[in-house]
């Protein structure tokens, strides 16, 4: 019984861990990635230019003493919500279904009150693991620092 209920939550957990591959399989075409980060914009090299003609204009700039900050945000997309939406709903049904299941087979060798609580237990851990991985997709936000003569001092990716 418990290798059961071990092998219910290993799946459904798998399950909310593969929405972020399935997404990432779906062919995102953001160009504001660690990789395009790390390739187009060299700390002491890279020029305000070279950076707007890979990402476009920036959606913020802020000038200051030592040069400019610039900042790309991009929000995540309908489908992207959408997707997360959809896995989080099977989540919670998954869970659902193997906390009644785990309740029900530890109740009729431990009794009633033991049933319950492992479904209440099980349940708990479940919903909080699937709403910590199938939560809303972030916006995602590269900032940008040049210095008085446009080329870059560092860079972040969030």
């Amino acid at each position: 019984m418990l290798r059961k209920l071990s092998l219910f939550v290993l799946c459904a957990v798998m399950v909310c861990f593969n929405a972020g591959c399935v997404s990432s399989l779906m062919g995102n075409s953001s160009k504001l990635t660690e990789e395009n980060a790390q390739k187009q914009v060299i700390r002491g090299k890279t020029t305000q230019q070279e950076v707007r003609d890979f990402f476009g204009e920036p959606t913020r700039v802020m000038k200051y003493k030592g040069g400019e900050e610039w900042s790309y945000l991009e929000a995540p997309t309908d489908e992207e919500s959408s997707e997360a939406s959809t896995y989080n709903m099977l989540g919670h049904t998954a869970v659902d279904i193997g906390a009644t299941k785990a309740g029900t087979e530890v109740g009729k060798s431990h009794g009633a009150a033991a049933g319950v609580a492992t479904q209440r237990g099980a349940g708990a851990v479940g919903h909080t693991a699937v709403d910590a991985t199938t939560g809303e997709p972030a916006t995602k936000a590269l900032i940008i620092n040049f210095d008085k003569k446009g080329i870059v001092k560092d860079y972040r990716l969030r």
